[in-house]
């Protein structure tokens, strides 16, 4: 597992090779997209077989439709995801506990990837 900063450099070194999969996340941004296509373009030039895009910050249905709609039919993604947009994380002085009884809807879409991701490693 690899937590690298936005952009493309620590690919361009080579950091990625001997992974199997990749899991770009972005904002709901042309540039934004258009960058974490590069990324998984140039992750599979370094062997990488898995590519899979979180659209981060998703406010509403339309604009999940709009950043799909950036991407186009061709993307190099196996599967995209989507995590809304959660007012509580903005300006704060670090993370809300995710796990509370009162699952916002961040917490159950991050919780849904996880359960997807995991049934794939489990396959």
């Amino acid at each position: 597992l690899m937590d690298t900063p936005a952009g493309l450099e620590h690919l361009g070194r080579g950091l990625g090779r001997g992974f199997s999969d990749i899991i770009a996340v972005s904002e709901p941004t042309a540039q934004a997209l258009r960058t974490a296509c590069r990324t998984a373009e140039l992750a599979g030039e370094l062997g990488v077989q898995t590519k899979m895009l979180v659209i981060n910050k998703i406010r509403n249905d339309e604009e999940f439709r709009a950043s799909r709609e950036i991407l186009g039919d061709e993307h190099p993604f196996s599967e995209v995801f989507r995590l809304p947009y959660d007012e509580s994380l903005r300006g704060g002085t670090g993370l809300p506990d995710l796990s509370v009884t009162e699952k916002s809807s961040l917490a159950e879409a991050i919780s849904g990837i996880a359960t997807l991701l995991m049934k794939k490693d489990g396959e």
